[in-house]
């Protein structure tokens, strides 16, 4: 609750809640300066994905992450995020492609859906062994699913596919 009354010298004073911090300028700015620095880290900040140094190519795999040239969804500006054990890779548009390096042995692969172009919700994740000194090619492809009609609304749903494809596919976006 709070409440405003106007003075003899034609100052506005605030009493309440309101009145204690109307006069504290600086404690409001820097706790909105504190916040827009968290929110930033949350949105910039994270685990991001670092190739490995000091191993052979025997010991390294080259992984090669695209998305097909399907033009459903092709102009959502919303990109999924690709990551490897936790590690964020690269988020990628309709028909681009990352290649990384990684150590060879198991590893985690999966892709988070964007909500307000953040990483939300995990859609498909495996697990796969990479053997050094090859390529493997991950193709991931936002299809049509199904339209739904409830009353005057209409949902238009996608299909994900997301697993381990050949070189064929890679080059021809397929």
């Amino acid at each position: 609750m709070f409440f405003a009354t106007l003075t003899q010298n034609n100052q506005l004073r605030f009493g309440g809640l309101a009145g204690r911090y109307a006069n504290k300028k600086g404690v409001i700015m820097r706790t909105i300066l504190i916040l827009s620095v968290i929110f930033l880290y949350g949105c910039g900040g994270g685990n991001h994905y670092v190739k490995p140094s000091g191993l052979s190519q025997e010991k390294i795999a080259t992984l090669h992450f695209y998305r097909t040239n399907v033009k459903f969804h092709s102009l959502n500006p919303k990109k999924p995020f690709f990551y490897i054990d936790k590690q964020l890779i690269t988020k990628l548009g309709t028909g681009q492609a990352k290649t990384i390096e990684v150590q060879a042995g198991e590893h985690r692969i999966s892709v988070k859906e964007p909500i307000a172009f953040m990483p939300a919700y995990e859609s498909d994740a495996f697990f796969y062994t990479f053997e050094g000194g090859k390529d493997y090619y991950i193709r991931y492809s936002k299809d049509f699913g199904s339209v739904s009609i409830y009353g005057s609304i209409v949902a238009v749903d996608g299909a994900n596919s997301f697993a381990i494809t050949t070189k064929d596919n890679y080059l021809n976006r397929k």
